[in-house]
Formats: C-alpha cells, structure tokens, sequence
C-alpha cells in the first residue's frame, strides 16, 4: 500500500469500515459491505 494512504487506511480500520485479514495484509472487501459498514457509522441505518 502507498505511504499517502496508509493513514487513510488505518482510521477506516480503526472506525470498523474496513478490515485487514492479518496484521500486515490488507484484502479489500466487497463494495455492498463496505458501503453498508460507512452507512452503519454515519448513523443512517442500524
């Protein structure tokens, strides 16, 4: 992963919108979950 993101990454790993599969690999998940997990946080559904 880019340096420049790594930050991004890390506050999306840290608010629960995204997860890594182990401590240093890092496996995007499918865009329906990530968009549910990110509508979860902003409260817009439970």
């Amino acid at each position: 992963m880019s340096a420049y993101a790594s930050k991004a990454v890390a506050e999306a790993v840290c608010k629960g919108l995204i997860h890594s599969k182990t401590e240093t690999a890092f496996a995007p998940q499918e865009a329906a979950v990530l968009i549910k997990q990110a509508m979860q946080y902003l409260k817009l559904i439970n």
